[in-house]
């Protein structure tokens, strides 16, 4: 009775993890060199130069499968006060907007909802970002923590 109870107890608590899965594409570029994004947990793009100052590389953010906090790191690196990196909802409307007159780096995250997002870069030298989503290690621990608490209640209640 009491492996019965046990493996029902487990059962309760176990707990599957699906980060969400993002997919980064390019919609448009302005400069020479091709930018081949990648996609799944972690994405990232890269431009090393750009000729044209004031016209933006276009990237559509998708995030597929479920809500989920997305951290946002990278650089610019412009040569005029027109650089930028913009993210937009599918609606349009501006989530976050960063605007640097000098070679600048970048942190911050965001709750995205499941959807598509769009990414404006623009910059008259080169950028680099990126785009995480993490999965909870405290999901994983926790399970085999509360199991392992009830087998070590167990063999105090059986030593003692």
């Amino acid at each position: 009775m009491k492996k019965v109870m046990f493996i029902i107890v487990g059962m309760l608590f176990a707990v599957t993890v699906n980060a969400a899965s993002l997919s980064l594409n390019l919609t448009n570029t302005v400069g020479s060199a091709t930018i081949n994004p990648s996609s799944g947990q972690w994405v990232s793009a890269a431009q090393p130069n750009i000729g044209n100052a004031g016209i933006a590389d276009e990237f559509e953010l998708e995030v597929v499968g479920r809500a989920t906090r997305v951290w946002f790191d990278g650089d610019l690196t412009p040569t005029s006060a027109e650089s930028s990196f913009e993210l937009f909802d599918s609606s349009d409307n501006l989530l976050k907007g960063l605007y640097v007159a000098a070679t600048d780096s970048f942190a911050f995250n965001l709750m995205m909802d499941v959807g598509t997002y769009t990414i404006k870069v623009v910059t008259t030298r080169g950028y680099h970002f990126s785009a995480e989503t993490p999965i909870p290690a405290a999901l994983f621990l926790f399970a085999p923590a509360l199991l392992g608490f009830f087998g070590l209640r167990r063999k105090a209640a059986v030593a003692a």
